[in-house]
């Protein structure tokens, strides 16, 4: 009896022994598979590798969002920012320098639709004209007064020029805005493109006088041009009707300039002459 006893406990140990060598094996298969089994994310990773097509759309989309993202921060920054850096131009301005030059980029000018004539540097006179639209008195309206100007005299059935008539513009919000620039010859006065810088104030001045910001807008920009050899020292400064037959730049801003220094009298020969004939 004592053998049989010990025969089936050593069976129930060998059982034992058996069932947890069984269930360790089925632990390590278990443990095994997990480890195996790949995860969504390395599943995804892997398709997008294999599928070049997806990656290439997907690095595209990125970028897209990357540079849309930088433009919405610069265009921020530009149209409300009061302490952006300032162009060299503006520093050299004797006065305060609260007004800057908006450059074609920063206004998304259209290019010329062909090559510019450069100008006769530097000119002998500065011509001062009036957009004869409306006013503009921030930074935002100016851009898009400026922007719907060039549009209007580079169409095909208006005035059909290469690109914006005046060198430079000014708006009532203190700003100056890149036309044509320093060397490049303007389309405003027929017989003076050659040898004139022009000016237009964004605006009409028949009935009203055009502000301070404006007027010293255009008073540093004329400072500038002399200081960096652009304007000649003993230039010559003319309302736009005074070379040309139309009432540009108004009477109002036309009274305003007169008492500006180098101020000139002078008349050309298809100068303007109001119903009073006076000039």
């Amino acid at each position: 009896m004592a053998k049989n006893k010990n025969c089936e406990i050593s069976m129930d140990k060998q059982i034992h022994s058996k069932d947890q060598d069984a269930e360790s094996l089925n632990e390590h298969r278990e443990s095994t598979s997990k480890a195996a089994e790949p995860s969504p994310f390395a599943g995804v990773l892997e398709v997008l590798t294999r599928n070049k097509p997806i990656l290439d759309v997907l690095s595209v989309t990125c970028l897209i969002l990357i540079i849309a993202s930088i433009g919405v921060v610069v265009s921020l920054v530009f149209l409300f920012g009061k302490s952006s850096p300032q162009t060299s131009t503006v520093d050299n301005f004797t006065e305060d320098n609260s007004a800057r030059i908006v450059t074609r980029i920063e206004w998304l000018a259209q290019p010329p639709k062909e090559i510019l004539d450069l100008l006769q540097l530097p000119v002998q006179k500065v011509i001062i004209a009036h957009t004869a639209t409306k006013g503009c008195t921030t930074i935002s309206q100016c851009v898009a007064m400026t922007s719907r100007i060039q549009g209007f005299h580079m169409a095909p059935d208006s005035k059909n020029f290469s690109d914006i008539a005046y060198n430079f513009l000014v708006g009532a919000d203190g700003n100056i805005y890149e036309g044509r620039g320093w060397d490049k010859r303007g389309a405003h006065t027929r017989g003076f493109n050659k040898s004139s810088i022009c000016i237009a104030f964004i605006g009409t001045f028949n009935d009203e006088v055009a502000s301070e910001p404006q007027l010293k807008a255009a008073r540093r920009l004329i400072a500038m041009g002399v200081e960096q050899g652009m304007i000649d020292p003993r230039y010559r400064l003319y309302g736009q009707r005074q070379l040309a037959p139309f009432s540009s730049p108004g009477e109002k801003l036309y009274q305003q300039i007169k008492v500006w220094p180098n101020w000139s009298s002078e008349l050309g020969p298809w100068h303007w002459e109001d119903e009073n004939k006076m000039i």
